[in-house]
């Protein structure tokens, strides 16, 4: 063919091999021909495509690429510091990241020397922080409450399950909340926070063993007879599942120290008294019985007496033992008319008034007294008649 006196632009419109020949001419004389060999190959180009630009920390993205391409075409994938889940060659791709923050993903193609690439970036949103306190221990049925130190920055809900079936939702605030246990033993409490951008924080759990209440159990005194203002001893049963526990009586004003398992009490009136257990957890646990006093030196009398000298019944007082504080004894006659009078125990009436002998018939007393050994606040009152016989 002619040749042309300027190089040619090889034509990059079809795929293949062209032969371009070169020759010199100097003075009408062509040296030989040179061949030179030009290749067009298929133009490479790459599209990244990613399933999620934004995301948490926790999440995979997909990752993939489009374009064209031969299938000879060589990749090389830079991922940020990411993990690659799965995938090969020219992907698609599940990646993740251990670390927040802005990452650069950038993928290279190339086919016998034709290039291409494209890059993107991605942003990892960290995790919400997740915590809250409460007591390791806490008493059976006794509420518990599970607080926040502060308030976790960039938390916009709460979501707490304790025992794997309740569970509770909170706002910005994040508790605190009330929970009780009814079982005694190891109990598991949750939290996951979710961040305003949606992300949810690892679980965070923490175990509070609920303790059982001390069993408290008085003894009864084995005396039916328990006398007004004497002492009375009162215990406990001894606990025998160890630990340090705690006693307390009531109402305290009966008790000469209340604080022991065996205590000494005087009551002056039938009543209630109480018991309380504290072992070292705070847990409480208490028993009450009714303890029934009577008044032991309850003053007798006669109904009658017969003041013949004879020796036998021949005044009229007081006839039962025991220490006596009269207030006041007073007999009258029919008419009202008082005929005897007295504050001391062993003073009896013989029947006379100024030595005269009264009729027979009917008289009345009244007396009141308490027991020498009791308050002067718990005075007995009694009214009846005797009847004078000669």
């Amino acid at each position: 063919g002619v040749g042309i006196p300027t190089a040619p632009t090889p034509l990059t419109t079809t795929i293949g091999y062209t032969n371009y020949y070169v020759s010199q001419t100097i003075n009408n004389c062509e040296s030989p021909r040179d061949t030179l060999t030009v290749k067009v190959d298929t133009f490479v180009t790459v599209n990244l495509v990613i399933s999620d630009k934004v995301f948490c920390l926790t999440d995979t993205i997909e990752v993939s690429q489009t374009g064209k391409m031969p299938d000879t075409s060589a990749f090389t994938w830079t991922w940020g510091g990411g993990n690659v889940i799965s995938g090969d060659t020219s992907g698609p791709y599940t990646v993740k990241w251990d670390t927040a923050g802005i990452k650069t993903i950038t993928v290279y193609a190339e086919n016998n020397g034709c290039k291409a690439s494209d890059t993107a970036k991605v942003e990892v949103l960290p995790l919400p922080e997740s915590y809250f306190n409460m007591d390791a221990e806490v008493c059976v049925g006794k509420p518990l409450t599970m607080n926040l130190d502060t308030v976790l920055k960039g938390v916009s809900m709460y979501s707490y399950k304790w025992d794997s079936e309740t569970s509770v939702i909170a706002l910005r605030s994040g508790g605190g909340f009330t929970m009780k246990w009814n079982t005694v033993g190891k109990h598991i409490v949750t939290q996951t926070t979710i961040s305003d951008s949606g992300c949810v924080s690892p679980v965070f759990a923490d175990t509070v063993n609920v303790r059982d209440d001390p069993n408290a159990k008085i003894i009864r005194p084995d005396d039916n007879k328990i006398c007004t203002r004497t002492e009375l001893t009162l215990k406990g049963e001894p606990i025998t599942t160890g630990g340090f526990y705690q006693y307390e009586w009531s109402p305290a004003e009966l008790f000469l120290n209340n604080k022991s398992i065996e205590v000494t009490a005087k009551l002056s009136s039938s009543g209630y008294v109480k018991m309380t257990v504290t072992d070292e957890y705070g847990c409480t646990g208490s028993d009450s019985i009714y303890v029934a006093v009577k008044l032991c030196c309850k003053a007798i009398l006669p109904s009658a007496f017969s003041p013949n000298n004879d020796g036998r019944n021949d005044k009229f007082g007081i006839i039962s033992s025991g220490n006596y504080r009269i207030s006041a004894f007073r007999i009258v006659n029919r008419y009202g008319r008082e005929v005897f009078s007295t504050k001391n125990q062993h003073d009896r009436w013989d029947g006379t008034v100024n030595g005269e002998p009264q009729g027979i018939g009917t008289y009345y007393y009244y007396i009141k007294y308490s027991c020498e050994d009791d308050d002067a606040d718990n005075e007995v009152e009694e009214r009846g008649d005797v009847t004078l016989i000669r």
